[in-house]
Formats: structure tokens, C-alpha cells, sequence
């Protein structure tokens, strides 16, 4: 079944780094945390960041993913001190926080490098907010927010970096296997007489299903 789904395993790799990147980031964070004796609880938004710049960053190549990746940390950091600084004020705040959430959204017609900024300094930001960062431990959630996105770093492009022939030997073989399930799926939905009217109908919205 979950070959069928996911031939090649893309969703897979994906998963196991987001999961790898969790378990590793934290574990890390906690010894940085006993060694410097510093509250750990600052350092849990850096964990879910670095979760969130593991499945954000889609540039079209390797060393774009990278770079973006490291772009990150700036992007995450400013989010993060801009809401904790500003939480005390209200009013400025929320002015910020919708700038932000705009400022998100927007950003996806300069491209992917611009959407994954985007997206984690919303996210740094409403963070910010949701765990009530005092600003005495905002230097603690960025040293995290460093350390933790260096770990999703080292976990996307190492322990488990894509291998060109490895993928593309992988996407050759799944072809039969997902032109199987579509012809499967079309079998399953697809009735009556070849030729008629409502199996066009049929077929067209299979395929919009399968799609979708």
C-alpha cells in the first residue's frame, strides 16, 4: 500500500526528515540547555522551526535548498525578536503580526526561496506570541533557533541528502506502478458504454479526481 501511494518514497524521505530533524534538533537543544544551564522552554519554538525550514524550502536545485536553508536563520530570528519585543505594546503587536501574515502571503510571487523566508518569519513571530517568550529569554530562542536549524540543515543535506542517480532510478521504476494505480482507480469509477456521454463525463472527472 504505501508503495502504490508513494512510489518513489519521496514522501517517505520527507517524513523521516522532518521526524530525524525533531528527535535530533531536541535532543541537541537539551544539551546545550544542561551544559549552559539554561531554561530549555525557550528553545522549544527552535525545534518546530526547524521541522517547519525542513519542509518549506523547495528551490529547483540543490544549492539553492541550501542556501535558502541557511537564509532561514535570519529570517526566523528577526520574526521571533520583532514579536517578543513587541508584545508588551499591544496595539503595535497586532498592527505587526497582520504585517507579517501579509507580508507571508505576498511573498509567494517572488518564488520559493521568498515564500520559505516568508513563512518561517510568520511563523517565528506567532511563536513569539503563543509561548509567551519573556524578553530575558530571547537570547536563549535564538542561540535555538541557530543551533536547530544548522541540525535540519546537516539532516536534509547529509544524513539524508538526495542522491541524483539514486532518485532518478527511483522515479524510472515507480512510473509503471503509478500509470497501474491511475488505470485502477479509472477502472473502478468508469462505466457503461465506450463511447457515450456520461463516460466522458466519467473519465474526465477520474482523472480531475486523480489530480487533485
Amino acid at each position: 500500500v504505501l508503495f502504490r501511494s508513494d512510489p518513489d518514497l519521496a514522501r517517505a524521505r520527507a517524513a523521516a526528515r522532518v521526524t530525524l530533524t525533531a528527535l535530533a534538533s531536541t535532543g541537541v537543544l537539551l544539551l546545550v540547555s544542561r551544559r549552559l544551564h539554561v531554561a530549555f522552554g525557550a528553545m522549544v519554538p527552535a525545534v518546530a522551526l526547524a521541522m517547519m525550514a525542513t519542509m518549506t524550502v523547495n528551490d529547483g536545485t540543490r544549492r539553492a535548498q541550501r542556501a535558502t536553508t541557511l537564509l532561514l536563520v535570519p529570517a526566523a530570528t528577526g520574526g521571533i525578536s520583532l514579536g517578543t519585543l513587541l508584545a508588551p505594546h499591544d496595539l503595535a503587536s497586532r498592527a505587526a503580526f497582520l504585517t507579517v501574515i501579509y507580508g507571508a502571503v505576498w511573498a509567494r510571487r517572488f518564488g520559493p526561496r521568498v515564500l520559505a523566508l516568508g513563512m518561517l518569519a510568520y511563523l517565528s513571530y506567532f511563536f513569539s506570541l503563543f509561548f509567551h517568550l519573556p524578553p530575558a529569554g530571547l537570547p536563549v530562542a535564538l542561540l535555538g533557533i541557530v543551533i536547530a536549524v544548522l541540525v535540519g540543515f546537516g539532516v536534509r543535506f547529509f544524513l539524508l541528502a538526495d542522491r541524483e542517480p539514486s532518485m532518478l532510478a527511483r522515479a524510472r521504476a515507480a512510473v509503471p506502478h503509478a500509470i497501474d494505480l491511475v488505470l485502477r482507480a479509472l477502472e473502478r469509477r468508469i462505466v457503461g458504454p465506450p463511447n457515450s456521454a456520461r463516460r466522458s463525463r466519467q473519465v474526465r472527472a477520474a482523472l480531475d479526481q486523480l489530480n487533485g
